[in-house]
């Protein structure tokens, strides 16, 4: 059955772009093995393959130049997932890797995302995060739940922040792990993600974002949509694409912009 491109989009608050003078942009990406998937693009006239972390990789380094000549001043951090959470460093601030039994521990993970520092306004940041994405390597599980924590708390710390969580898949491990498909665990995810919007609205982001290029939707960002949507979160996006199709969206006021390809 053919797949349908579909857009919800909650309008946002027009108040929340002032509430932070120096807005944090935290981009969750997603590098697990899935993320290799290539797709048949038509480029200047020439077939090309390329796979959903090339894609993505254009499409994050196209934000970066749309940040700096729109919002020089906004702060980008940049976080990577599979079956490890990866917080990369940028400005005088180190990388952190989480594994293992910190991928569990919700307390941990919120810690780490609110403690970690602040990064430089995303004009003296660029070419280091340029260079981090251009280093991203597909591989492993997909530990969403423990990612999304992180950005989230993270970017709580500034009303009017934006978190964009760019993923293909099944959260399949640590918090949120739905690859179970019994009745205990779609409960406790449930509980989960319903509990990550929430802390998303109490913060007062001005975003939260998710980016998916296979259809029907995975259930983790399906459920994480849906409690976002009923709890009125200032701004949630959701794009699915057909699955021969990687392209994203160009949406404002998102940060996301596509590669240019034809």
């Amino acid at each position: 059955m053919d797949c349908e491109e579909r857009l919800f989009l909650l309008p946002s608050d027009p108040q929340a772009g002032s509430l932070a003078a120096d807005p944090l942009v935290v981009f969750c990406v997603d590098v697990s093995g899935s993320m290799s998937i290539t797709t048949e693009v038509i480029d200047s006239g020439q077939t090309v393959y390329l796979s959903r972390l090339q894609v993505l990789q254009q499409c994050l380094l196209s934000s970066l130049s749309f940040l700096c000549d729109s919002t020089p001043n906004s702060r980008v951090a940049l976080i990577t997932f599979n079956n490890q959470v990866t917080v990369h460093g940028v400005g005088e601030a180190a990388t952190r890797s989480l594994q293992e039994a910190e991928l569990i521990d919700i307390d941990f993970l919120s810690d780490v995302g609110r403690s970690f520092p602040t990064p430089p306004p995303v004009t003296k940041s660029r070419e280091r995060l340029q260079r981090e994405i251009l280093r991203f390597v597909e591989g492993g599980a997909t530990a969403l739940g423990p990612a999304a924590t992180v950005a989230i708390a993270m970017a709580s710390r500034q009303p009017g922040s934006k978190v964009l969580v760019c993923t293909d898949g099944l959260a399949n491990t640590a918090l949120g792990n739905l690859e179970q498909q019994d009745g205990e665990t779609l409960i406790c995810a449930s509980i989960f993600y319903q509990d990550l919007a929430e802390q998303a609205v109490r913060a007062g982001l001005a975003s939260v974002c998710a980016c998916v290029s296979q259809c029907p939707c995975p259930p983790c960002v399906s459920m994480f949509l849906c409690f976002c949507l009923s709890l009125s979160a200032s701004l949630f996006l959701f794009l699915s694409l057909r699955a021969d199709n990687v392209l994203y969206y160009p949406v404002n006021p998102l940060p996301l912009h596509p590669p240019s390809i034809s």
